[in-house]
């Protein structure tokens, strides 16, 4: 697994790339890219989850991170077992770290997908956090920048 390879400041940072997940920090526009693939459900990737997600609290620590884009496209099957991880320990640390406030969900045209993803609106709202679903990287991507220009909330 690769992680941190840095370029120049302006220039993308591969935070974790891993067989699950590949997340990209734009230090230009303070935002996280991250894209899933594969079958959620399985044991292994929800430890390589659990592994992606130490990486970007690491990250954050030292990187403000207003935004982050989560690609869900190319993930299968349930990811509801991480959900309780996200809520009680990722959010709230990435809130106090990096200064977090939108995140953008690329979803597919998945019911399981879709419905887990309306359960991750409800984490961001419980903690204050501003979240929309897009079946469009491009549109997804422009709102998350809109909305960290203007500080405000849709």
């Amino acid at each position: 697994m690769e992680q941190h390879k840095q370029s120049q400041h302006s220039e993308p940072i591969i935070i974790t790339d891993s067989e699950l997940c590949k997340s990209v920090y734009y230090p230009d526009r303070q935002i996280i890219r991250s894209v899933y693939n594969g079958v959620a459900s399985h044991a292994r990737n929800r430890q390589l989850f659990y592994e992606h997600l130490e990486n970007a609290l690491q990250f954050a620590k030292s990187h403000p991170v207003k935004g982050v884009i989560i690609d869900l496209r190319k993930i299968v099957g349930s990811f509801i077992q991480v959900m309780q991880r996200l809520d009680e320990e990722y959010y709230p640390a990435m809130k106090q770290y990096s200064g977090f406030t939108h995140q953008a969900i690329v979803v597919p045209d998945d019911l399981i997908i879709k419905h887990l993803s309306m359960k991750l609106l409800d984490l961001l709202a419980h903690q204050q956090v501003t979240g929309k679903i897009f079946y469009d990287y491009n549109e997804a991507e422009k709102w998350l920048l809109q909305q960290i220009a203007t500080g405000e909330e849709e």
